[in-house]
């Protein structure tokens, strides 16, 4: 799946909120600690904007996003998700395109998420550090090639 497609409808949330400065693709380093630490997409807000320096990230982002695929899904759950729990990262998404689902991962202390909120096709997503915004699953796969078969 194209990560194009959901940079539209994230760069479309942030519009929306108002509340975010950025969102980041792929390749930014979250923290120089945190390992392996390129998520598909991050999230900071306006509040927290002073953790971007010289178009790097230089603490910790409000959100992380990764696109979870065949070749990636275990890697992302096993090591990333710890990796950003331990970095104190307040939520994590995991998208699942293959049954258009997601899974929002909330930190209840620093090191460990709880059980992750799921939520797919009309089930509306929400996030804690976001609450302007409510999308349905669907809104998120909007325009997206159809994965489901």
């Amino acid at each position: 799946m194209d990560r194009d497609a959901y940079h539209g409808a994230f760069r479309f949330a942030s519009r929306q909120s108002g509340a975010w400065v950025c969102v980041y693709r792929a390749g930014r380093r979250v923290d120089a600690r945190c390992d392996p630490g390129q998520p598909d997409f991050l999230f900071v807000r306006r509040g927290n904007a002073a953790i971007i320096r010289n178009g790097r990230i230089h603490g910790v982002p409000d959100l992380i996003v990764e696109v979870l695929s065949p070749g990636n899904a275990a890697y992302d759950k096993q090591v990333n998700l710890p990796a950003y729990a331990l970095e104190g990262v307040p939520e994590c998404a995991l998208i699942r395109p293959m049954i258009r689902a997601v899974s929002v991962y909330r930190l209840d202390r620093l090191g460990r998420y709880a059980a992750p909120g799921e939520a797919s096709s009309s089930d509306v997503l929400t996030f804690d550090c976001l609450p302007g915004l409510a999308a349905t699953v669907n809104d998120l796969f909007e325009g997206a090639p159809d994965t489901t078969f």
